[in-house]
């Protein structure tokens, strides 16, 4: 699904959050939503079809820029990668991004809900 903004309000209409991607600057800038599970098994295939290794069981403390890739640091300090592209799924806990902002007094609701007829998934 593609997501153009991001917006919260609290149950008395107060609005919280509230990101619009365009704001982002020039270009096609939008968000996806897929559910976390789909999203690990494409990905998990891709990387099984291509016999990509995976390590499992490292702690990882941060990253960082080599050209235009990524590389993974470990809590041990070794280094992984470059990579064209990392997946982060820890949300507001990961030690990818620096803490923006700060903690809210209120969560997320998360909710699995049917696929509305006639919407397409591609923008």
């Amino acid at each position: 699904m593609k997501i153009d903004r991001l917006l919260g309000k609290t149950g008395s209409g107060r609005t919280v959050l509230d990101v619009r991607y365009r704001s982002l600057g020039h270009g096609a800038h939008f968000g996806v939503g897929i559910h976390r599970a789909t999203l690990f098994t494409i990905l998990y295939d891709a990387v099984a079809a291509n016999r990509i290794p995976v390590m499992t069981g490292r702690a990882i403390s941060g990253s960082v820029m080599v050209g235009r890739q990524r590389s993974m640091i470990f809590g041990d300090g070794s280094r992984s990668g470059p990579f064209d592209l990392i997946v982060d799924a820890l949300g507001t806990k990961t030690t990818l991004a620096p803490v923006e902002g700060r903690e809210l007094a209120y969560g997320a609701l998360w909710a699995t809900l049917d696929w509305p007829n006639g919407v397409d998934f591609m923008p």
